[in-house]
Formats: C-alpha cells, sequence, structure tokens
C-alpha cells in the first residue's frame, strides 16, 4: 500500500464539522481557547517529561473531535512526525483497513513518499528502529473499545521518549491502566452557548429583523434545552436558520417529547454498542432521574447470594464511564437531551436482538375508555417492563381488571403515584378493582400505589425481588399473609395509612 500523505487515511480539518446545517460555510468555534489550554497543560513539554499519553473523554457531541483538530493544527508544528487518526471507530469495522499500517505509513510518509507495508506484517515491529527516532505527536480520536487502542499504540515500545500521545473517547473506562491523565470536556458556559447557537442561527440581516426580541426569548429557551451541548447548538441553529417565530415556537414544542434526528444518531452509536443488559439498565434510569444512587443501584441489581456482586454497580459506573448518566452529589442524573432520546427509544420498543421491553408512562398507552389497559396496541404482556401512572393527569375513577397483571412475568416497576402532590390530595381519580385482584408479580422491584384501594395485597404476590414498597395514604390494613421472602426489601412507605392493624399476619 503506498501512501503519499496523512490524508489518505486522515479526513481534512476543513470537513463537514466547519458547515451549518443550511449549507453555509462555518466554522468558528467558542469556548475553545480555555479548552484548548487546560488541555495543552496537560501535555506541556518543559513540564512533563517523558512520554505523556493524555485521555480526553466527554459525551457523545460534546465537543471531543473539535477539540482534537484545533489541538492538532497547533501541535503539529511542535513535531517532525505527527498524526490525526479520526473516526476510529468507523474504521475499526472496515475489514480492508489496518489501523495499525495507517498510523505508521502516516508517521513515516512525511519523509518517504514511497513508504508501504505489508498489511500482513506487524508494521510497528517492521520498523520500530526508524519509528524511535524520532518524537511522534499523535492524536487517536472516536476511539471505542480498548482493543482499537492495542492495536493502535502495540505493545508502546516504538514511541520515541517524548512523545505525546491523546486519546479521545466517549468511554472513560477505555483510558483506565494506558493513560498518564484525562482530560474531560465540559459542557459550554451560558455566554459561549450563545454565542455559539446565535453564530449558526441568525445572519448578519438578521440585526434589522423586527421580531428581534422574541427571537432572543426563543434563543434562551434553545440554551436552557441544550444546556451547553455544543453539537446540539450547532444543529439547532442551522436547522432554525431563517425560519419564522412560529417555527421556533413549533419546534421547542417538538424537541420537549424528542431530540432532533441528528443529534439522536449520535447518542444512537453509543447506544448501540450496549450489551442488552445495559441498554435495559440505560432505558430504567431514564424512569429514575434523580434518584438516590443507591436506590437506583439497588432497583437494577439481580439477585445474587452475594449482593456485594449485583450487576447494577456495575451497570451505573459502565453507563457513567460512557456518559450516557452522570453521579451528582449522590444521584444518578441525565443530560436532558439523553433523557429525551430515551424516552423515544423506549416508545419504539428499540433494544438488541428484537427484544421489546417496554416502560410505558404516557397516559394513551395506559388507560383506555376508563380502563387500565396496557395491553391495547398488541402489546404483549412479557414484554411489560415498567407501569409509571401519573394520577394526576387522570380526571376520573378508573377501572382495573382482576386479571390485568396476570401474564406481566417480567413486570419490574409498577408505580401509580402523582406528580403533583405526593402524598395527600383531594382527587377524584380512584382506581376501581371490581374483583379480586391476582397479581403474581415475581420480578417486580418497586411498587409505588398511592391511596391503594387494596386491604392487603393478593395472596399470590411474591415479593422475593422487592426492593421498594410504597403504600401511602392507602386503605391497607395489612401487608400480606403467612411469610415471604423479602431479602431485598430496603425501602417500605406506608406513612398516613390509617386503617392498618398489623404489617403481617401469621
Amino acid at each position: 500500500m503506498v501512501v503519499g500523505s496523512q490524508n489518505v487515511f486522515v479526513d481534512s480539518l476543513e470537513n463537514s464539522d466547519s458547515k451549518t446545517f443550511s449549507g453555509g460555510e462555518k466554522h468558528q468555534t467558542f469556548g475553545m481557547e480555555q479548552r484548548l489550554k487546560e488541555l495543552e497543560d496537560k501535555l506541556d513539554c518543559d513540564k512533563h517529561k517523558g512520554t505523556r499519553i493524555i485521555g480526553v473523554v466527554g459525551m457523545p457531541g460534546i465537543g471531543k473531535t473539535t477539540l482534537m483538530k484545533e489541538l492538532f493544527k497547533k501541535w503539529q508544528r511542535k513535531f517532525m512526525r505527527h498524526a490525526l487518526v479520526d473516526k476510529i471507530r468507523v474504521k475499526s469495522k472496515d475489514l480492508e483497513v489496518s489501523l495499525p499500517t495507517l498510523l505508521v505509513e502516516s508517521l513515516l510518509s512525511l519523509e518517504d513518499q514511497h513508504h508501504h507495508t505489508d498489511n500482513g506484517e506487524d508494521p510497528f515491529e517492521m520498523y520500530k528502529n526508524r519509528l524511535l527516532e524520532r518524537k511522534v505527536f499523535v492524536i487517536l480520536d472516536e476511539v471505542s473499545k480498548k482493543e482499537q487502542i492495542d492495536a493502535l499504540l502495540g505493545r508502546r515500545d516504538w514511541i520515541h521518549e517524548g512523545s505525546r500521545i491523546v486519546i479521545a473517547t466517549s468511554d472513560m473506562s477505555l483510558t483506565n491502566g494506558v493513560v498518564d491523565d484525562t482530560y474531560t470536556v465540559q459542557s459550554l458556559d451560558h455566554g459561549d452557548s450563545l454565542q455559539l447557537f446565535h453564530y449558526h442561527a441568525f445572519s448578519d440581516d438578521d440585526q434589522v429583523n423586527p421580531r428581534k426580541e422574541e427571537f432572543m426569548k426563543l434563543s434562551e429557551k434553545v440554551i436552557n434545552y441544550a444546556r451547553g451541548h455544543p453539537l446540539a447548538l450547532k444543529m439547532l441553529g442551522g436547522e432554525l436558520h431563517k425560519q419564522s417565530v412560529d417555527h421556533w415556537k413549533s419546534k421547542l414544542e417538538i424537541l420537549a417529547q424528542s431530540p432532533s434526528p441528528g443529534i439522536g444518531s449520535v447518542f444512537k452509536m453509543s447506544y448501540d454498542e450496549l450489551s442488552s443488559e445495559l441498554k435495559d439498565a440505560f432505558l430504567d434510569i431514564a424512569c429514575f432521574r434523580s434518584q438516590d444512587k443507591d436506590y437506583v443501584e439497588s432497583l437494577l441489581a439481580s439477585p445474587s447470594p452475594d449482593p456485594g456482586s449485583a450487576e447494577a454497580l456495575s451497570a451505573v459506573k459502565a453507563l457513567s464511564d460512557k456518559f450516557l448518566i452522570n453521579t451528582s452529589d449522590g444521584r444518578v442524573e441525565m443530560h436532558d437531551l439523553l433523557y429525551s432520546f430515551s424516552r423515544e427509544l423506549d416508545l419504539k420498543g428499540s433494544t438488541q436482538g428484537g427484544n421489546r421491553n417496554r416502560r410505558l408512562w404516557l397516559l394513551k398507552d395506559i388507560i383506555k375508555g376508563g380502563e387500565i389497559n396496557v395491553l391495547q396496541n398488541k402489546m404483549k404482556p412479557a414484554n411489560v417492563r415498567g407501569i409509571f401512572l401519573d394520577l394526576s393527569e387522570v380526571k376520573d375513577e378508573t377501572k382495573l381488571d382482576c386479571d390485568h397483571f396476570k401474564k406481566m412475568r417480567n413486570l419490574r416497576y409498577l408505580k401509580f403515584y402523582n406528580s403533583h402532590c405526593p402524598q395527600e390530595c383531594k382527587t377524584n381519580n380512584r382506581i376501581n378493582i371490581p374483583d379480586e385482584l391476582n397479581l403474581p408479580l415475581e420480578e417486580v422491584r418497586c411498587l409505588h400505589w398511592l391511596k391503594c384501594p387494596l386491604e392487603k395485597l393478593p395472596n399470590d404476590f411474591n415479593p422475593v425481588n422487592l426492593v421498594d414498597l410504597n403504600l401511602s395514604y392507602s386503605e391497607i390494613k395489612q401487608l400480606w399473609e403467612g411469610d415471604k421472602d423479602i431479602s431485598f426489601l430496603k425501602w417500605v412507605d406506608l406513612n398516613h395509612s390509617t386503617k392498618l392493624v398489623r404489617v403481617i399476619k401469621g
């Protein structure tokens, strides 16, 4: 393979990232100076002697690639040999592409335009002596698997002392044991967000628009929605460019339900690489956003003889490492853009292997014709993973058939709550159960039933996996009869259940 220049595998720095979605050439960045300064401090050749490998991490679309391009433009002048290997996630899937060969040929082609390697040989071993002659500056962008790092760096015995290598990824766990330090790309602040959005949303002639004040107010709503996410701000700016005030308002209403397709597609690349268990965990966490970390981990945990080995601990950590969630002040949080993305995914019932687990929270998907019926629209009972009925949205009395939950063997979360009034409320949204309810739920982790009309939970209810039981303001007189396995039960709330006589009757 003969390589004439880096551009064989390194896309031009003036690619699609420098264009607006309305077609105009726009490549100005905002907030970049501070980001570059912070990253360069970790690479500083005077401050840090020897070889230095730095990880650059952050959520999808946060601006890692843009930062890498700006860094490469500036730092390639400091080294005789340099290479930016981009789009590694995509290129690694091309069977005809050898990432190690591309990197070595790029580094050496700057000196030898006719340099070539045989794909069947280890290029690092073949040209180790030549590679060791010079320090190198290498950026590996969009790394998605540890194997890609191993392939591109090999045994690292070819790297000249004093070299600088930067690895950009949306998965922090990939840098463990590899990097000397890590730089996390943060969201843009309000000022930079506003500048970036205005740069793509407005033209110079918009300054004299008679409705400028309205656009400015709507701009603030966009900024609040994007929460400093550069890609979202850039794409939304392009989509709203030259559009009317009414179009802006309509777009904001749509965004409240689902993200723009372009933004969602960036998140979906990370989502698609998750295991089926992590996909379910991600969609489950969206239902318990801003809850206590220990609580969420307990809900996600699979029963195990050793509670300390619960896979939920690794699920929360793995999703945090991939920046699909974050743990802040002891709570599990999710960026609004990712939350909207997760809701849209769940509506499509989109999980790996054709599994269509659903978490139902829309009133129209739960109640039809005054009856709780989540099996409408041909929904299979075994595919119902969660039911979240907000009673504040229910204006009248509702009925529930006694066998409705009978075949929902995978139901984990059953929650009848009131988002406007989590405790006592004077409402007319009673759930009527004309016949004796069957509740053979063995997988349920969370059972919340505000103002539960039952005097006791049905005999067939099995709390073997139950973690959280909340029957506040209910008609309950006792929980159930006889002994039941409640090994995983951590939280019980029976507050203001004034008819409660005993918890369990032996």
